[in-house]
């Protein structure tokens, strides 16, 4: 799975498997710019994390934001799935690093 950013708050998955095939823009819920994506290794989560400091986990069965975290006070540059996709971590120009469980 892909994920297309369009930086103003909307996000797009693609299936490589279908390039030319795209699902509805899905609106973050972000208050501001959408600025990195993960995807959860099963295939049916993916987190965002945002200019407005927080990091959304979204449920792609439901297409729906499932749970926001809101523990960074300055945006959030980079997220990060485990492995075994149990933990996510997040980076803040806070000078934080923040591991949350996934999910």
């Amino acid at each position: 799975m892909r994920f297309q950013v369009c930086f103003v708050c909307l996000l797009h998955t693609l299936d490589p498997q279908q390039p030319q095939e795209t699902t509805p823009c899905i609106s973050t819920g972000h208050e501001s710019w959408v600025l990195c994506v993960a995807a959860h290794p099963t295939g049916t989560a993916f987190f965002s994390g945002g200019s407005d400091s927080q990091v959304r986990v979204w449920d792609l069965a439901a297409n729906k934001c499932s749970q926001v975290v809101k523990e960074h006070k300055d945006q959030v540059w980079a997220v990060a799935v485990r492995g075994d996709g149990g933990r996510v971590a997040s980076v803040s120009d806070d000078r934080s690093i923040i591991v949350h469980k996934a999910g």
